[in-house]
């Protein structure tokens, strides 16, 4: 029995999955916008989205359209397995670059986080 639904829509229509990157790992963040704010802090997740995938994430951005948290955004990052995302959470804690952003973006927080999780895809045995 579902706990919760939702519907995203992607923000980049252009956004294919790659087709040799399985869907292992994902690190899913939803954000919802400060009030007036929606362009700052979608500048500022593009602005992050090279960082992230100079660490090894590959980023998929949704807003969500119905659900808990409508006009919320989605940031998603997977990894191929929880190795990956162990190097990527290592890398993100040493990386100069990333800690740079990262300390800008909270000085003036442009979104409030909703909820985040770390998923795993099940293999079936």
């Amino acid at each position: 029995m579902p706990v919760e639904s939702s519907i995203f829509q992607d923000m980049d229509p252009t956004w294919q999955a790659s087709s040799d990157r399985p869907l292992g790992v994902i690190l899913g963040i939803q954000w919802r916008a400060k009030p007036g704010r929606l362009a700052e802090f979608v500048n500022q997740v593009m602005t992050a989205v090279p960082h992230i995938e100079r660490l090894g994430g590959s980023v998929r951005t949704m807003q969500s359209v119905v659900g808990a948290h409508p006009m919320t955004v989605m940031v998603s990052t997977t990894f191929p397995d929880m190795d990956a995302y162990g190097a990527y959470s290592d890398a993100t804690s040493s990386d100069q670059a990333w800690q740079e952003f990262w300390a800008g973006a909270m000085a003036d927080p442009t979104a409030d986080i909703v909820r985040s999780g770390l998923y795993m895809n099940a293999t079936p045995q």
